[in-house]
């Protein structure tokens, strides 16, 4: 793995482009208003007068149907729950994405499984803040930053990973040390995620655990281990008093997150 920070970023491969955020929830509003503050050319992709069309617009951004932000984009972040990518991309996507374009996500679940197939004329890259939206946007406005997983599964461009790394870069990312690998599969679920209980106070306690991420590689599959962190504490904004039963109770960012919770490792020890 490489480590990457603020001087080896740069926004330059994405000044003078438009980013199209496709989805205004919890990573899509931390990713859009971050790259608009950073100087970068952001339109929000939404249900046309929805809750999200109006979010978005009062927050100073410019926003349009999923497929009108397609067309505009040189770099579309999906960042819509994972059920609901692959029809979106089917149909305001593909058929209305710029040529040459780069396809972003911040979760390999689509891809991984073959759910979405981005064409190889396009590039699939990935930028995975670990933590809540809530949290990328809160640190990114107290000049701090959330490490980020970037990865590149198709450079169609021969410049995927520097578009990656400038991305990274706008939304606070390369702040807190962004750590490149092959393809990340689930980074805010419990799916094969072993827990720790440490203690980081007296008389209390919080939850860490170890993300369990398959690298996968031309040749062949590899398991690797990335982050002992603390993201279900910090998802309700205090420590876990009861280590994993608690924890089964946090309320998550997806039903993806939902599905794969930390109940199913409550009998191990």
């Amino acid at each position: 793995m490489t480590m990457y920070f603020e001087k080896d970023a740069s926004l330059q491969p994405l000044q003078g482009k438009t980013v199209a955020i496709i989805g205004y929830g919890s990573q899509g509003r931390a990713h859009a208003n971050n790259l608009h503050e950073s100087g970068i050319d952001v339109v929000v992709g939404v249900r046309k007068d929805g809750k999200s069309w109006k979010e978005a617009s009062a927050a100073g951004l410019r926003v349009a149907t999923p497929a009108e932000a397609a067309a505009q984009g040189d770099l579309i972040a999906i960042l819509l729950p994972d059920m609901v990518q692959p029809a979106v991309f089917t149909k305001d996507i593909l058929p209305n994405a710029k040529p040459g374009s780069s396809i972003l996500f911040a979760h390999g679940f689509n891809i991984h499984f073959g759910q979405i197939k981005v064409p190889e004329t396009m590039d699939v890259i990935m930028v995975a803040p670990k933590g809540p939206g809530d949290l990328v946007r809160r640190q990114f406005q107290e000049g701090k930053g959330v490490p980020s997983i970037v990865a590149v599964h198709q450079d169609a461009s021969g410049e995927a990973f520097d578009r990656c790394l400038a991305y990274c870069h706008g939304v606070g990312g390369t702040r807190g040390g962004p750590i490149r690998i092959l393809q990340e599969l689930f980074g805010d679920s419990a799916v094969n995620t072993p827990g720790i209980y440490t203690d980081h106070q007296p008389a209390q306690s919080s939850f860490a655990f170890i993300n369990i991420l398959p690298f996968r590689a031309k040749a062949k599959d590899r398991v690797g281990t990335y982050r002992l962190g603390t993201w279900p504490g910090e998802r309700r904004g205090a420590q876990v008093p009861e280590g994993f039963v608690e924890v089964t109770q946090l309320n998550q960012d997806t039903p993806v997150s939902e599905h794969f919770r930390l109940r199913d490792f409550l009998t191990h020890d």
